[in-house]
């Protein structure tokens, strides 16, 4: 670093933190702070703009994959989820039924009593768009 940058941050005779190095990263903690909560907030509560429905935050399937992700979790409807007699899944999505691979069912894990539908996004061609790739997490509500 250039002597002049290294001055506003430290100084160098005194090895402590100048002014105007606390008040930039001070700035910068609010920024980050402010961009982190904002995100957390925004991963789930576009289906039904709920921000209580946080609790997916930081549930996964069973091979470790983050249930939630951008805006891509929302609650289905009840007609919209199906199970055979061999119980495999299947999740109806803008029309198209999508079946759920067993390992991306997370049982019993919806407090709020609906079925939740994660989605996994791949490109589409041409890679300018997406398009669901599969049900990244199925999270059902309390079986009784």
């Amino acid at each position: 670093m250039s002597s002049s940058i290294t001055g506003l941050l430290i100084d160098p005779r005194h090895r402590s933190w100048s002014g105007t190095a606390r008040r930039t990263a001070c700035i910068l903690l609010v920024v980050v702070l402010s961009f982190c909560l904002t995100q957390v907030r925004a991963h789930d509560t576009r289906a039904d703009n709920d921000p209580s429905n946080d609790w997916i935050e930081g549930l996964t399937n069973r091979d470790d994959e983050a249930c939630c992700g951008n805006n891509d979790c929302s609650p289905l409807r009840t007609d919209a989820l199906r199970v055979t007699d061999d119980s495999t899944f299947s999740v109806e999505i803008d029309k198209r039924w999508y079946l759920v691979p067993e390992r991306n069912v997370v049982p019993d894990s919806s407090p709020d009593g609906r079925a939740w539908a994660c989605l996994k996004w791949i490109p589409a061609t041409g890679g300018y768009s997406y398009k669901i790739g599969e049900i990244r997490c199925l999270l059902l509500p309390p079986m009784n």
